[in-house]
């Protein structure tokens, strides 16, 4: 009665959203993965013991856990899982993830690729929460240990909020950002990490913001600014970054007044002199 008992209470276990929620969190060690205790890092390099010191470079699946002491539930024999990390030649090379401890078990918060001790490929990081299920909040390319390609943030209900290329570390082509109810807030042009070309900015109901261009990461020409109903509100007109003069309109689209700007040395700001 008491062994089908057990089977009937390991039947429901084993179908429980607990044990769910910690699949690949407890983990065996087999005999190419080493937990960090018998690992040791010096000068960049990640040692193993060979026998009579720590002098062999690591080549396998490096653990780490979390101990009983985390507040977590459940824990089993000091091996929930806090980071699991592939190395070649004592450097980090293959897939490396790392998770965080909460009341279920623990949860993926980094996935990363190296290579040879840079990351390259694909990263992706993971909101923190209580909550049982898993959220991206940013992926991102590598090559060679710098950005290199699309990088992508999100808010916490799943929008995207900033949309990016890079190349060599550096913003280069289109950046793109968004309010939390998915519509475009900023659209710019990037060039070797400045700004160059045309940026425009949108209200939160889609309407046109503004409208202008940048040379070298500095505003250059006129830039349109409109209000909510996309009417022309005023155009102000840059050079090198520094703002020359701004024609006023009504609403019905009439010029009603310029202005002129200048730098006032004393406080160091653009001041209206006409």
């Amino acid at each position: 009665m008491r062994v089908a008992n057990m089977k009937k209470l390991l039947t429901l276990l084993l179908l429980s959203p607990l044990v769910f929620g910690i699949v690949g969190c407890v983990e065996s060690i087999s005999e190419r993965e080493k937990s960090n205790d018998y690992l040791r890092d010096r000068d960049g390099i990640t040692y193993e013991w060979d026998g009579k010191d720590y002098t062999k470079p690591f080549s396998g699946t490096r653990l780490g856990h979390y101990p009983c002491s985390v507040k977590v539930y459940p824990c089993f024999d000091n091996k929930l899982l806090a980071f699991r990390a592939k190395y070649k030649n004592g450097v980090k090379n293959g897939l490396t993830e790392m998770y965080c401890p909460y009341e279920w078990g623990c949860k993926l918060i980094y996935s990363l690729n190296f290579k040879d001790g840079l990351k390259d490929g694909l990263s992706e990081a993971y909101f923190v929460t209580t909550r049982p299920s898993t959220r991206l909040r940013v992926r991102a390319n590598f090559k060679d240990g710098v950005l290199d390609g699309l990088r992508e943030e999100y808010f916490d209900n799943g929008q995207l909020r900033v949309k990016a290329n890079f190349k060599n570390g550096v913003l280069d082509g289109l950046r793109e950002e968004y309010f939390d109810n998915g519509q475009l807030r900023v659209k710019a042009n990037f060039k070797d990490g400045v700004q160059d070309g045309l940026r425009e900015g949108y209200f939160d109901n889609g309407q046109l913001l503004s409208r202008g261009n940048f040379k070298d990461g500095k505003e250059d020409g006129f830039f349109d600014i409109y209000d909510e109903n996309g009417q022309l509100d005023r155009r102000v007109n840059f050079k090198d970054g520094v703002p020359k003069f701004a024609e006023l309109y009504e609403k019905n689209g009439e010029l009603v007044a310029v202005e002129s700007y200048e730098f006032d040395n004393v406080d160091g700001r653009f001041i209206k002199v006409k």
